[in-house]
């Protein structure tokens, strides 16, 4: 686990599983208080069913966290088992919706 990916990692090198996160959309809640944030979270891996496994453990623990800048995760969608149509791996991917709260600057 880590925040950085290495230089030498993509989703086509034979170095699986592999996981992205992503910020889908990134919306202030009216009051200023939160922002909801959509995160989508694809895993690669070497199989359909290990990529659903571990997309599944990935999507429980977002939705465990808390901490001081998430203040709590809901499902959004998924997982949902695909193969990638660029290398023929199988992936699966879901979403879910963080509320976050602002960083003064």
């Amino acid at each position: 686990m880590g925040t950085q990916v290495p230089g030498d990692r993509t989703p086509e090198t034979p170095q699986l599983p592999y996981v992205m996160v992503r910020l889908d959309a990134n919306l202030p809640h009216s009051s200023m208080a939160n922002a909801r944030c959509t995160l989508r979270v694809t895993v690669w891996h070497t199989a359909a069913d290990p990529a659903w496994d571990l997309a599944v453990l990935c999507q429980g623990l977002l939705i465990v966290h808390s901490g001081d800048v998430i203040r709590g995760v809901r499902p959004g969608t998924g997982p949902l088992p695909a193969r990638d149509t660029a290398t023929g791996i199988d992936l699966s991917t879901f979403t879910v919706l963080a509320n976050v709260r602002p960083v003064l600057l």
